[in-house]
């Protein structure tokens, strides 16, 4: 058999054997496959509280399944199953990575305009945010613009 036949057959090997890896992870609940959907997630709801809590809201950047949106995901109580919020970085309209909000004392700055917004992000592009068991997923198909 010529090399380039040989070379094809390890290939195609290669692709099903990757395949099924993933498919078996899948099954395993290592790796969760999202295709085509415009949800991210799941983050650990108790951990990303707790960084939350100590550190401040959790910059997702390039967070959206096609990779052109900056988020913020915020936990505001003490309960990590609820409070959860997740809203655009930058203020509605602007693209410029270097006006992306800034978080001091419980309130983002917007370091292009000076324009303040509370913890909750109001007044920014929201995102829906769910929790299922211990996994909290932002959906990007379902956003409201203030």
């Amino acid at each position: 058999m010529p090399r380039a036949a040989w070379v094809g057959l390890a290939v195609v090997i290669l692709l099903i054997g990757g395949m099924g890896i993933v498919s078996w992870l899948g099954s395993q609940g290592t790796v969760q496959v999202n295709l085509g959907t415009k949800e991210a997630g799941p983050y650990n709801a108790t951990d990303i509280a707790k960084q939350i809590a100590k550190d401040g809201p959790l910059l997702l950047g390039d967070a959206s399944p096609n990779h052109s949106l900056d988020v913020y995901l915020q936990h505001l109580g003490g309960d990590p199953t609820t409070g959860w919020s997740a809203f655009r970085a930058r203020a509605n309209g602007v693209e410029d990575r270097k006006c992306t909000l800034t978080w001091a004392k419980d309130t983002f700055t917007d370091p292009c305009s000076g324009a303040t917004y509370p913890a909750d992000g109001t007044g920014l592009e929201q995102f829906t945010v769910r929790v299922v068991g211990n996994g909290v997923y932002v959906n990007f198909g379902a956003a409201s613009t203030p």
